[in-house]
């Protein structure tokens, strides 16, 4: 057998593979988050669609708007990326929520904040989406506004009114941000990442919330008690 002898050329092609691999494995990209609303898996026309809840009362929807903050990509090929960046999102207006630097490669988990931290909330008011005039700002002492959900209802013997989850509250016991981690199932980010807000869970999740006995939802004490539901309306499509 003959021995084998390793030039120097070869050295250098099998370095330059390993580099070229090593940065294909590296490189990143933006990855576009759009959000999009459902009920029991339609979509939401905004200010028109009908929908009937579990407990029999007929809701439309006026406006979503959340905040978003700490997007962390968990990829199955390369370590997690997070961002810090709050962003406001509303639903009526479709747009993508771009995280950038995504790994390229296969994806595990996303997960995200939806509300706006104490610290940012001690500082008081900012620009940009965290403006007061994006109406998403109580007071000073309540701070910021994390998410809303208007419309309105009517049900037998309930005349049709408006209804208004406004969810809130960032001081102990009332700190109503919440974590939402949904699994990507080993998906590529090079795609947009869609996620649902299946509103539809909001209101049937057992127990049903009853929308004529609860119409309005509006400081941080009130808001405590749903934060589970909120939670579960986010999934990957």
């Amino acid at each position: 057998m003959k021995p084998l002898f390793i030039t120097p050329s070869m050295v250098l092609s099998l370095l330059l593979f390993t580099m070229e691999g090593v940065f294909c494995f590296a490189q990143q990209g933006a990855l576009g988050m759009q959000f999009q609303p459902t009920f029991n898996g339609k979509p939401v026309t905004f200010d028109s669609t009908t929908f009937l809840t579990a407990s029999g009362a007929r809701i439309t929807f006026s406006m979503l708007k959340f905040y978003v903050s700490g997007i962390t990509i968990h990829g199955m090929d390369s370590p997690s990326i997070s961002t810090s960046d709050h962003v406001l999102v509303d639903v009526t207006e479709p747009h993508n929520v771009d995280v950038p630097s995504a790994p390229w490669g296969r994806g595990q988990a996303v997960s995200f904040t939806i509300g706006v931290d104490s610290i940012v909330n001690e500082q008081g008011p900012r620009e940009g989406a965290l403006d007061p005039r994006n109406g998403m700002y109580w007071t000073w002492a309540t701070g910021y506004i994390f998410l809303k959900l208007e419309g309105t209802l009517e049900a037998p013997g309930v005349a049709r009114r408006v209804y208004e989850i406004h969810v809130g509250g960032y001081k102990a016991p009332y700190q109503n941000t919440f974590r939402v981690t949904l699994p990507v199932e080993g998906r590529s980010w090079r795609e947009p990442l869609i996620v649902d807000v299946a509103l539809d869970r909001f209101f049937d999740a057992e127990p049903a919330f009853d929308i004529t006995k609860r119409p309005s939802v509006t400081d941080a004490r009130q808001a405590s008690d749903v934060i589970d539901r909120l939670r579960g309306m986010f999934r990957v499509r």
